[in-house]
C-alpha cells in the first residue's frame, strides 16, 4: 500500500482487477472483513472503497448476500439519485456561475466568515466524507449568499447528487487538494466583490470537475464540445366619513373602457387611484360587484384586475372581508409566493436559454408535435387564464425535451410563479400577441435542430419579458 489514502488505493486496486479481468463479472467480492485484512486496513475505508465502486457502475452490492461484480467498464451517468452526470454538468453553470457572481455583490459578513471557515476547515480535512459535507455545504452558501431563491432552492435540491459525484471524484482522480485552491480564488473574488472574477473562478472550477467526471466515464468528447460558459448579464384602521364620501362620489362617477383588455384598464384606474392618495393606505376597496358595476364588466375581470394590485403589492385580499390598500407605492419588487420577479429574471435566462439549446439537439417527434399545438392553441385563446396555462406548459415542455432532469425540475419548481408574472404581463400590456411570435421562434428553431437559433430566441423573449415587467415595476434595466 502506497502512503496516499487508503481507501482510494484499495478503490483502485479492485477496479484494475476488474477491468484487467482478474475478477470477472458476476462474481462476488471478498467481504468486507476479507478485504479490511488483505490491505491492512479497516472495514469502513473498505465500505467507501466499495461505496465508490458501486457508484461508477462496477459492482452492485445485495442486502445480505454480498458485492457483486456487474461491468468491466465504468457507467457513462455518473450522478446521484435523479440526476445523472450529465444533467449536472449541464446544469450546473447555469446555477453556479451567476450565483458566484451575485454572491460577490451581495454576500454578508457573516456568509462570507463562514464560507472562509469552510476553506480552512477543508484546507485541513483528512477524511473524505467530511471533506465532501463541508464541499456540499461551501457549494450551498454561495448560492445562499447570492440572495436568489431559486439558486439557493436548486443546489439544495441537487446536494445529494454533488455529493456523491464529488466523492467519486475524490476517490478516482485525488481532486481535493486542486478544488481547495479553486474554492479558495472563488472566496477571494466574493470577499473583495469582485462579480466577473467570481463567475470565472467558479467556471473555472466547474470545467476541472466536468474534466475529471469526463476521464472517469472515459467520454471521448471533448469539454469544449458540450461545456459552455456564458456570463450573460443575463391591519386596517376604519374610514373615516369623507373617506366614505369620497368613495361613493367617485362610485357613482360614470366609467366608460375602451374595446381594449378591460381587466388592464381597471387595473390601471385603481392603480392611479393608489399611487395619487385617493385610496389610502388601510382603505378597503369597493366590493368586486359595485367595482364591476361602476366599470360594466363582470366579477371575473374585477377579480383579475385585483389579483395583479395584490401581485404587485398594492393590496391585500382578506377573505370575508374584502380587498385593503396595503401601500401608495408597493414594495419595489413583486412577490410570487416562495420567488420574487427579481429571482425569476435573474435565473430563467440561465435555465432556459440553455435547456431551449438542448431541446433543438434532443426533441423527440412527439415532443416536437406538443410544441407546435401549444403555439397554436396560445394564438387561438382569448381567456387570460386558459393562455397563461398554455404558457406555462409550453416552458415546462420546452425544458422537457431538454432532456436534462435538472432544468426540468427548475422549471417545474418555479412554474407557479413564472404563470403569475405571464398573467400580470398578460393584464397590464399587449405581451399576449407579441410572446405567441416569439414562441413560436423558439420553436421554429428547435424543429430545425438549430442549438445558437433556439438559445438566441429564447434569450430575445426573455429580455422583452424582462423590459415588460421592469416598466411595470419602474426597474431599472440590468
Amino acid at each position: 500500500m502506497s502512503r496516499r489514502n487508503a481507501a482510494e488505493a484499495v478503490f483502485e486496486d479492485i477496479r484494475t482487477a476488474i477491468v484487467d479481468r482478474k475478477l470477472a463479472l458476476g462474481i462476488r467480492l471478498p467481504s468486507e472483513v476479507q478485504l479490511a485484512e488483505r490491505y491492512g486496513i479497516s472495514r469502513a475505508i473498505v465500505r467507501e472503497a466499495l461505496r465508490s465502486l458501486q457508484t461508477l457502475g462496477f459492482t452492485q452490492t445485495r442486502t445480505g448476500r454480498g458485492t457483486f461484480v456487474v461491468s468491466e467498464s465504468p457507467a457513462r451517468q455518473l450522478g446521484g439519485g435523479a440526476y445523472s452526470a450529465r444533467d449536472l454538468m449541464e446544469a450546473r453553470p447555469c446555477i453556479e456561475i451567476p450565483a458566484a457572481g451575485w454572491a460577490a455583490l451581495r454576500r454578508s459578513h457573516e456568509q462570507l466568515t463562514l464560507l472562509t471557515s469552510l476553506c480552512d476547515r477543508m484546507d485541513a480535512e483528512a477524511d473524505v466524507q467530511k471533506w465532501v459535507r463541508m464541499d456540499a455545504a461551501f457549494h450551498g452558501e454561495i448560492a445562499e449568499a447570492s440572495g436568489n431563491a431559486i439558486f439557493r432552492k436548486v443546489v439544495a435540491d441537487v446536494g445529494g447528487a454533488l455529493s456523491t459525484q464529488s466523492e467519486l471524484v475524490e476517490h478516482v482522480r485525488g481532486r481535493r487538494k486542486a478544488s481547495n485552491a479553486e474554492h479558495r480564488r472563488i472566496l477571494q473574488a466574493v470577499a473583495a466583490g469582485r462579480e466577473e472574477d467570481a463567475r470565472a473562478a467558479m467556471a473555472e472550477h466547474l470545467l476541472e470537475v466536468k474534466r475529471s467526471i469526463i476521464g472517469i466515464a472515459d467520454e471521448r468528447r471533448t469539454a469544449s464540445k458540450d461545456f459552455q460558459f456564458t456570463s450573460g448579464k443575463p391591519g386596517a384602521p376604519p374610514i373615516g366619513c369623507k373617506a366614505m364620501n369620497d368613495l361613493e362620489s367617485w362610485l357613482s362617477d360614470t366609467a366608460v373602457l375602451s374595446r381594449k383588455s378591460a381587466s388592464e384598464l381597471v387595473f390601471e384606474e385603481l392603480r392611479s387611484l393608489i399611487l395619487s392618495g385617493r385610496f389610502a393606505a388601510g382603505s378597503k376597496l369597493p366590493s368586486e360587484a359595485k367595482l364591476a358595476g361602476k366599470y360594466g364588466v363582470s366579477r371575473p375581470i374585477v377579480r383579475e384586475a385585483l389579483r395583479s394590485l395584490q401581485i404587485l403589492g398594492l393590496t391585500e385580499t382578506r377573505t370575508g372581508s374584502g380587498t385593503y390598500v396595503l401601500s401608495a407605492s408597493g414594495d419595489g419588487d413583486i412577490s410570487y409566493g416562495d420567488y420574487s420577479a427579481r429571482d425569476l429574471m435573474e435565473v430563467r435566462p440561465y435555465v432556459e436559454v440553455s435547456a431551449a439549446g438542448w431541446a433543438a439537439l434532443r426533441r423527440n417527434d412527439d415532443e416536437l408535435s406538443r410544441l407546435l399545438r401549444l403555439c397554436e392553441q396560445m394564438e387561438q385563446e382569448e381567456n387570460t387564464e386558459a393562455w397563461v396555462r398554455l404558457d406555462s406548459g409550453f416552458h415546462g415542455l420546452i425544458a422537457a425535451s431538454s432532456q436534462n432532469a435538472v432544468f426540468r425540475d427548475i422549471v417545474d419548481e418555479v412554474r407557479e410563479a413564472m404563470a403569475q408574472q405571464s398573467g400580470l404581463l398578460t393584464v397590464l400590456g399587449p405581451r399576449r400577441r407579441e410572446s405567441n411570435e416569439e414562441h413560436r421562434a423558439i420553436v421554429e428553431a428547435i424543429r430545425t435542430g438549430s442549438e445558437l437559433e433556439a438559445r438566441a430566441a429564447m434569450e430575445i423573449h426573455l429580455k422583452k419579458v424582462e423590459a415588460a415587467l421592469n416598466r411595470i415595476i419602474g426597474a431599472e434595466p440590468r
